[in-house]
């Protein structure tokens, strides 16, 4: 999520009115599913993109950033993993309209 130049995942753009911005820290692994984290290219790359992990991600530990974690709607991502993707894109666009912070 968060591409919102290209719409096609190759570009980001941060709320602080500069391409990227710098990590905050690498303290929680990327362990078990549901973690949201930013994507990023490198250190101190990140944008507005994000993704939601499907399980656990240690190849990511000390390169992409944990900022959250899912706490419902367990059944939502079991939806997003039976979602058919062509050549590693979803089919259909996934909107995630109704969400909070806790």
């Amino acid at each position: 999520g968060g591409d919102i130049e290209t719409h096609d995942g190759s570009y980001s753009h941060s709320s602080f009115k500069k391409r990227y911005f710098q990590d905050e820290n690498y303290i929680i692994p990327h362990s078990q599913r549901g973690l949201i984290s930013m994507a990023s290219i490198g250190v101190n790359t990140n944008g507005s993109q994000f993704y939601i992990s499907l399980g656990p991600n240690p190849h990511l530990n000390g390169k992409c950033m944990v900022f959250g974690r899912v706490v419902g709607g367990e059944d939502i991502l079991s939806t997003l993993e039976k979602t058919y993707t062509f050549r590693g894109q979803p089919a259909n666009d996934i909107i995630i309209s109704d969400c909070g912070v806790q």
